[in-house]
């Protein structure tokens, strides 16, 4: 059994985007951009010290369609642009369903620093509370429900009756940074690296996980935002060493020695794609890289469109699938 709670949210960047700023935000070690949704999960310990996880989807709200009804019309969560569902796993009965609650409102007010009108409440139940910018949360009497007929009871008027302006998102627009992109069975794991204090360049956080078969604009897009906008990892949170090995379901060393990856750095103007082969050295605890392939080094000026980055990186990560031959003894 699980706990079923949800985080509306209004913001008009496409899913990708607000879900490597919410997984970013939350101190996630990655997330699955998938084609339905985008998925992270989250430890409960480090927001209400128990135990459990939620596993959070985030989406987009269907649209109106064909002068048919979407599907939040005349609710309180008429306004919102994506729904971030959060299934929360921990401890029997009334026990899950409390935690549950804490946690969700934990993660919806560490949401609040994203500056966008936020909704939370059960799923098909209950509205908790709402934030709007400018004017902080308000929260909602018990039993109050999301699609209560008389809408004074959640209607905001500078987001409900009017055309809401929200702050100009400043994701990047080109890629900028430098990371490794890690394939293995179609599973492509797009790893920023950062600066540590000691000067060790280091994986960062969040680690974006995309089939190879998505659309090449979506996984053009999860690198820019990737490498553009890194966080260093936390152990506390989310380390992504930890989170590739664990979403492949793979020990570090057989994920190394599996994997072939390009490293990717780009200065906005300049991009420098290096393969490597799978590792073939010593048992390792951390997911590594193997030697330089033999295909040629790709330096270039930097595509600054979404979908001619995501085919250049199927390019190269097929070239250097190709090349793995050379690294079998």
């Amino acid at each position: 059994m699980s706990t079923m709670l949800e985080i509306m949210i209004k913001d008009e960047r496409d899913s990708i985007s607000l879900a490597h700023e919410i997984a970013r935000t939350l101190g996630a070690g990655g997330f699955f951009a998938g084609r339905d949704g985008n998925v992270l999960s989250i430890k409960a310990q480090p927001w209400i010290g128990t135990d459990g996880y939620g596993t959070l989807d985030l989406k987009s709200v269907e649209a109106a369609e064909d002068g048919e009804p979407g599907m939040y019309d005349d609710t309180a969560y008429a306004p919102y642009d994506h729904e971030l569902t959060i299934e929360f796993r921990g401890g029997p009965g009334r026990t899950q369903q409390e935690r549950g609650e804490r946690f969700g409102r934990a993660l919806f007010d560490r949401l609040t620093v994203l500056d966008r009108p936020l909704a939370y409440g059960e799923v098909g139940g209950d509205l908790f509370a709402d934030y709007l910018p400018g004017k902080g949360v308000r929260e909602f009497p018990p039993g109050t429900d999301y699609d209560e007929p008389d809408p004074d009871i959640w209607a905001e008027p500078r987001l409900h009756d009017a055309s809401y302006l929200a702050r100009p998102a400043d994701d990047p627009k080109r890629l900028r940074g430098e990371g490794v992109v890690f394939e293995r069975e179609d599973l492509l794991q797009i790893v920023p690296q950062v600066l540590a204090p000691e000067g060790e360049i280091r994986f960062g956080a969040p680690v974006v996980a995309i089939r190879t078969n998505a659309d090449p604009v979506r996984i053009g897009r999860s690198l820019v935002r990737a490498l553009g906008r890194p966080s260093p990892a936390t152990m506390e949170y989310g380390d992504p060493a930890a989170w590739i090995t664990g979403s492949t379901r793979r020990s570090a060393d057989s994920f190394s020695r599996e994997a072939i990856s390009i490293d990717v750095r780009s200065d906005g103007d300049a991009l420098t794609a290096v393969p490597h082969l799978p590792y073939r050295g010593a048992p390792v605890e951390t997911p590594v890289q193997g030697e330089a392939g033999e295909i040629p080094v790709r330096q270039s000026k930097t595509p600054c469109d979404e979908a001619a980055l995501g085919r250049l990186l199927l390019r190269l990560t097929s070239a250097a699938r190709d090349d793995t031959s050379a690294a079998v003894p």
